[in-house]
């Protein structure tokens, strides 16, 4: 679950659309269980519960296991730049400016960075207007 960046649980109510069908799984105690000929369906979107680095759980109550960030699109909400913003990759390196009023999905939250896809950043120190979900 790297793409996320969330190395903690997150209780951010997010989004999440399928690229391919993917397997359900249900909780028994610690362990995990594949719900037989149960698929989350491409191109369906599914509200999301709780993220972490194990797994990704559903309001339903099921939970996605062992699934690669490529097979998935999430979003937490949207964030609206409230002037001229410069937008970084994760080490800081400036890629390009968006001008005020420009909004983007919200793809990953971290401490200090609000993440709008494709390793591109936003500092949450700028003046910005946080939508979530």
């Amino acid at each position: 679950m790297e793409a996320i960046a969330l190395s903690k649980q997150s209780q951010y109510k997010a989004e999440i659309t399928m690229k391919y069908d993917v397997s359900i799984y249900k909780k028994n105690g610690n362990e995990f269980e594949r719900v037989p000929k149960e698929y989350l369906k491409r191109g369906n979107s599914y509200q999301v519960k709780a993220i972490t680095d194990d797994y990704i759980q559903l309001v339903n109550g099921h939970y996605i296991v062992n699934v690669d960030p490529s097979q998935y699109d999430i979003q937490f909400g949207e964030v609206t730049m409230n002037e001229r913003i410069p937008i970084c990759s994760r080490s800081g390196v400036i890629l390009r400016y968006v001008e005020k009023g420009q909004s983007f999905k919200i793809r990953s939250i971290h401490d200090n960075y609000i993440g709008i896809g494709s390793k591109q950043y936003v500092s949450s120190q700028h003046d910005i207007t946080i939508n979530y979900l």
